[in-house]
């Protein structure tokens, strides 16, 4: 079964290290909105908690293969 656009999301690192999930279309809107250098936009996290998301480091898939 296909995944809803609602839940995809990317693995993130913190700035604590710690890792946390963000939801792809959020993140990809938030940067998109900050193209114009004005402001530095909050995201939710899929625990429910807030943040910058220019904090954020997003972490690589693993594709599998070589």
């Amino acid at each position: 079964m296909p995944t809803s656009l609602i839940d995809r999301t990317y693995r993130v690192t913190l700035p604590s290290g710690a890792e946390a999930r963000v939801n792809r279309f959020d993140l990809n809107m938030c940067r998109f909105g900050d193209m114009d250098g004005g402001y530095d936009r909050h995201i939710q996290l899929t625990d429910s908690a807030w943040i910058r998301h220019r904090l954020l480091k997003i972490i690589p898939e693993d594709k599998g293969g070589a």
